[in-house]
């Protein structure tokens, strides 16, 4: 899985573009704390200096940054799509640490318990894409294609019980 076009995906819909500062430092975050959900409990301490290193800036401007993303998410992104992240809660404007908790627990609904720790084992393709489009919103709808991933398990399981 190309968690990072996913994510890329989910700020655009947030009303979030590459012109800001903090638009890679969130991404590349995000998939940092998808690797390791350990860094939530160490935000500044181990996520902002990493990301810092990254991008040869300083942690508080990292951390600056991504304040500025999540403001211009909550301000002009998808009401629809927040209320999702935040798993159907409504929540005001989230700290930085509440916002990497609030996107790595959305992602691993979306893909799956076991698809942030195993990226491999969920290969959504832009095909795949194509053909999960919602039709209330017309945007690629995640949990379409999850869903019809497991429909496809689920006959494959059938195909090898049969005799």
């Amino acid at each position: 899985m190309d968690y990072e076009n996913a994510v890329k995906r989910i700020l655009r819909q947030l009303g979030v573009g590459r012109s800001y500062q903090g638009y890679e430092y969130v991404i590349y975050g995000i998939l940092l704390v998808l690797q390791d959900k350990k860094r939530l409990e160490f935000v500044t301490k181990s996520l902002y200096p990493d990301i810092a290193s990254k991008y040869h800036t300083s942690w508080k401007c990292v951390e600056r940054n991504i304040r500025t993303v999540i403001d211009i998410a909550w301000r002009e992104g998808d009401p629809g799509l927040i209320l999702e992240i935040c798993g159907g809660k409504s929540f005001k404007k989230p700290r930085n640490a509440q916002f990497f908790e609030l996107m790595y627990e959305y992602m691993k609904r979306i893909y799956g318990e076991t698809a942030v720790t195993r990226q491999d084992d969920y290969d959504y393709t832009d095909e795949c894409l194509d053909n999960c489009i919602c039709l209330e919103t017309g945007r690629p709808c995640h949990r379409l294609m999850r869903l019809k991933q497991q429909i496809e398990e689920l006959k494959q399981l059938r195909e090898n019980d049969e005799p």
